[in-house]
């Protein structure tokens, strides 16, 4: 049911990780990662059973969580590179991301709330 999808994000996820940071990929090699993720992801919730609009969702929750810890990673990764060329130490460079992630998420709060109670009218004018 419902855990399926955390399981198998969370074994792809940590391959995917360790192979990201113990390797120097480029860009290429990461985009084929991410692809092949989520052709793994799809077939594994098939083969488990889960399938049409929860299967659906399933594999689009992967996508998002894959998209978005690979684009936070590449940020993060950016963020203290340049933090040790301007001389800041990595304990206020994790302060400033601690700030940032909490700021942002305030922040994007109501976008997604607006879009769901939209996305909620026109599932109920699609129903009448």
């Amino acid at each position: 049911g419902i855990i399926y999808p955390f399981i198998v994000l969370f074994i792809i996820l940590a391959i995917w990780k360790g192979s990201l940071f113990y390797d120097k990929t480029n860009l290429l090699e990461l985009l084929d990662q991410q692809s092949s993720t989520l052709i793994i992801a799809a077939l594994l919730m098939v083969a488990l059973g889960v399938s049409g609009t929860g299967g659906v969702i399933a594999v689009l929750g992967v996508a998002a969580v894959v998209c978005v810890s690979s684009a936070v990673a590449g940020e993060l990764l950016q963020d203290f590179k340049v933090g040790y060329i301007l001389g800041g130490t990595p304990r206020s460079i994790q302060i400033v991301e601690l700030i940032a992630v909490v700021l942002a998420s305030a922040v994007m709060y109501f976008p997604l709330l607006a879009l769901t109670s939209y996305a909620k009218v026109m599932a109920e004018k699609s129903a009448s």
